[in-house]
């Protein structure tokens, strides 16, 4: 067996080793599986190439060369690669033919370390041995070894300073001896024992000065490994803050928007990490205090090094406590003020072996809101200025007895006031508007650890407080964009203002996979890579005003306006569009002209449910018509989506009968019809949208629009270019309205503004595929439509009976508005009898 093909049949966990060692080099995995078996039988084979001889540099190059020829090759095809693995491949073949123009061995070299890597992720599983091993926690088994050893160091050094107190303590005694026998009468015996005195005062001075050599090379030992240990202690500390507390920290950011974690960082893994640092720099602090209290014992140790020592331990502490006091739930990242919070905030300590006192009063936890310039000074400001005033700011910290865990949770939290800042700018012209503003909450406490008082103080990911549901598509492309291109251990809270596009496109798939349970096709991102370049396809990356600020060409909302207004129509459980999205019914984001030219090939009746291009969130059907040609409904916004479920729709509207690219409809949905369908609160079922709608902006009744012969005779034509029956120079069309925003003409015996008739044409001139079910909610018989069975005068004046009923049911929908103040007005009576 091939050893790529044993390499995919490992473990996810080797899969995951394998995939961190390829992602640290320029050699993709995607180039290792596209061409293995090329690849092993160069670098496996009976003669294999050394990059180091100079006689293999032609045939490395040669092999090297081909390699990327075979790579070009696949991509000049047009294979149907994957988004995201086709941008890949094309980025590291531009790299690889950079390289290789210059020197073709450094690639030859990586293609070796990474079969290298498979032959032994392979060995380790067949002999069953996981690579698991935790190089932090052998640093810290080695640190607190160091330090014990300087415990060791400091207990000796206690024991040549108790040898010395008792010498001393002799010396002075055979002194005070010797000065008493000098003050006696001279004998033989008396200068016997002084001489004896004098030999013990000797001998003790020598024992003296031998402690005190003892004692001073100690004292340097214990200096020297005190220095080495506080250095490795804080370098150890900073590499776990790096590795895993901070890589937590940004898997949380990556998550709000959506992303899984591939190799997750546990928390409880980090809170091991932080206890064991919390225990070293206590231990070490604590041994430099037993230093400074052996110094008040020995008038030679006038050490400067204790009060240098203590203050960088307790800085590390500090540093520490600091690092561990964390938002663990953090706030939801758009508010609105006066609202409850769906989810309450919750603060933790991960360090709970250290003497914090926690008998009463407890220590409490207050919160407060400032602004992103505030958050980026925080370490050198003392005095805050809060942005918004919060109630229940104070809640007490209490102890988890089985995680050892101190935590406070804000579950009555509610926002009051905001004091928004200047705005980034001047005047009108400010280039910032007020739902760019980041926010976030600040969380502080004072901890009592043993004789210490520090303060801790931690950050909120950032929030955007809003006052208004318009304000929520910026709010919320604010805290995406932050979420996703905030840097690990960053300056509250800087991001690029440029990216490059595959990431803003894995952002939007990744969001719409956890709002929706399902990501974005290559096709949707294909059109939002379209729509967002505004047609320049050369472009690579995006700006953060091209994606939310400016306005799309002839339209008057931003991209992400129009991305978000889809986000949330399938995620509004009133729409009923999130089953169909998940079960991949709807094609969503695709180009109008692009949807028309791939149906223009089906067959009449076959049909596609986009997102329209012109009407953010709302779902326009394309379909094709009886003569092949394609043409668009009106698309139905997110209010009648909720009167009329989209399925029923589908269902009511005889001329579709085929999802693209041949599913019958029923097959498709019928699991989605329901026959319960919502009151438009005036005894009404919605009606189904009327077919066709050539500008999308004709005028709506009970969730449909008006019929095509309501409007101007310019917008009865479809994509494929079926004009009206009737034809534009029609005298039924001479007093048809003359703008969409405007429903009544230009002369009227009751004023400049009012039509002097409504434009009801005979039954010939309506379209073919209009039903009169679809202008009454009253059921008609089948062969109402026939002429044999009904006379064209008879149908009209139906016709006009019905749809008079519905004037006067929706009126508030077709009321003018007289472009002239001083225009004369009729009653609604008055239209009506017309």
């Amino acid at each position: 067996m091939a050893l790529f093909e044993k390499v995919q049949r490992l473990k996810s966990e080797y899969h995951q080793e394998l995939i961190q060692f390829y992602e640290q080099g320029p050699f993709p995995i995607e180039v290792r599986n596209l061409f293995a078996q090329h690849i092993e039988d160069t670098l496996c084979g009976d003669r294999p190439l050394d990059a180091d001889d100079a006689a293999h540099t032609l045939e490395i190059r040669d092999f090297v060369g081909r390699t990327l020829g075979l790579l070009e090759e696949r991509l000049a095809k047009g294979e149907a690669f994957p988004f995201f693995v086709k941008h890949k491949l094309d980025s590291a073949l531009h790299q690889l033919k950079e390289q290789h123009a210059t020197d073709s061995a450094p690639i030859f070299r990586r293609m070796q370390e990474c079969l290298k890597f498979e032959i032994d992720l392979v060995r380790r599983s067949e002999s069953g041995v996981q690579m698991e091993q935790d190089l932090l926690m052998d640093n810290l088994a080695y640190m607190s070894k160091r330090v014990e050893g300087t415990n060791q160091l400091l207990k000796r050094m206690m024991a040549e300073q108790d040898g010395l107190d008792l010498h001393l303590q002799d010396k002075q005694s055979l002194q005070d001896r010797l000065d008493s026998v000098q003050g006696m009468v001279q004998t033989e015996q008396t200068k016997s024992f002084e001489q004896t005195l004098k030999d013990g005062i000797t001998q003790k001075i020598s024992a003296i000065e031998r402690n005190l050599q003892s004692l001073m090379r100690l004292r340097n030992e214990f200096w020297e490994a005190m220095r080495t240990n506080t250095k490795s202690i804080s370098e150890l500390q900073a590499q776990i803050f790096q590795e895993k507390l901070f890589v937590w920290k940004f898997q949380q950011q990556k998550a709000a928007n959506g992303f899984a974690a591939v190799n997750p960082v546990s928390l409880d893994k980090v809170q091991i990490y932080l206890e064991n640092l919390a225990e070293l720099l206590w231990k070490s602090r604590q041994q430099v205090q037993e230093m400074e209290r052996l110094r008040l014992r020995n008038a030679v140790f006038n050490d400067v090094e204790c009060d240098v020592l203590l203050e960088d331990l307790v800085t590390l502490i500090t540093n520490l406590l600091n690092a561990a006091f964390l938002v663990e739930e953090q706030p939801p990242q758009v508010m609105k003020k006066g609202n409850k919070f769906p989810t309450a905030p919750k603060v933790t300590l991960l360090i709970g072996n250290l003497h914090i006192h926690m008998s009463s009063p407890f220590p409490q936890v207050t919160t407060c809101i400032i602004r992103e310039d505030q958050a980026r000074t925080l370490s050198t400001s003392e005095k805050l200025v809060t942005a918004m005033s919060v109630i229940n700011d104070k809640v007490n910290l209490e102890v988890n007895g089985s995680t050892r865990r101190l935590s406070a949770k804000f579950a009555t939290l509610q926002l009051r006031e905001i004091k928004r800042a200047e705005r980034r700018g001047s005047g009108n012209n400010s280039s910032e508007s007020v739902m760019e503003e980041k926010l976030c909450f600040l969380f502080e406490s004072w901890l009592h650890v043993g004789d210490l008082k520090l303060r801790v103080r931690t950050l909120s990911m950032p929030v955007v407080v809003t006052s208004h549901g318009s304000q929520d598509a910026t709010a919320v492309a604010t805290i995406l964009w932050d979420n996703a291109f905030g840097l690990m251990g960053r300056i509250p809270f800087q991001v690029p203002n440029r990216v490059p596009w595959v990431d803003v496109a894995q952002l939007m798939s990744a969001k719409f996979l956890s709002v929706t349970g399902r990501p974005l096709s290559e096709d949707n991102l294909r059109c939002l890579r379209q729509k967002a370049f505004r047609g320049n396809s050369h472009s690579e990356h995006i700006t953060w005003a091209e994606f939310c600020k400016d306005s799309l060409p002839e339209r008057n909302f931003s991209f992400w306006q129009w991305v978000y207004a889809a986000l949330k129509n399938i995620e509004r459980k009133e729409t009923h569009l999130k089953d169909l999205w998940i079960a991949g019914l709807l094609v969503g984001f695709i180009d109008r002209d692009v949807s028309s030219s791939m149906l223009s090939y089906r067959e009449p009746g076959t049909f596609m449910l986009r997102f329209s291009d012109s009407k953010p969130g709302s779902i326009s059907i394309s379909v094709v018509n009886e003569d092949r040609s394609v043409f668009c409904i009106a698309p139905m916004d997110e209010n009648e989506l909720k009167q009329k479920r989209l399925a029923n729709c589908i269902r009511d509207l005889d001329k579709l009968k085929f999802l693209f690219p041949d599913i019958p409809k029923d097959q498709a949905f019928s699991s989605f019809y329901s026959n319960v369908e919502t009151s438009t609160g005036k005894g009404y079922v919605p009606l189904v949208p009327s077919l066709p709608d050539g500008n999308s902006g004709g005028r709506r009744v009970s969730g449909g629009t008006l019929p095509s012969f309501f409007m101007s005779p310019s917008s009865l034509h479809s994509p494929g270019g079926v004009q009206s029956p009737m034809g534009a120079s029609s005298p039924m069309y001479a007093g048809s309205f003359s703008s969409p925003t405007s429903p009544m003409g230009n002369t009227s015996p009751m004023g400049s503004n009012m039509s002097p008739q409504l434009p009801l044409p005979p039954y010939n001139t309506l379209p073919s595929f209009l039903d009169h079910q679809h202008l009454t909610t009253s059921p008609m018989p089948s062969n109402s439509m026939d002429t044999s069975a009904q006379s064209d005068e008879q149908f009209v004046n139906d016709a006009m009976n019905d749809i008079a009923d519905l004037l006067n049911e929706h009126q508030d929908l077709l009321i003018t508005t007289p472009t002239s103040t001083n225009a004369p007005q009729g009653t609604w009576s008055d239209f009506v009898q017309l």
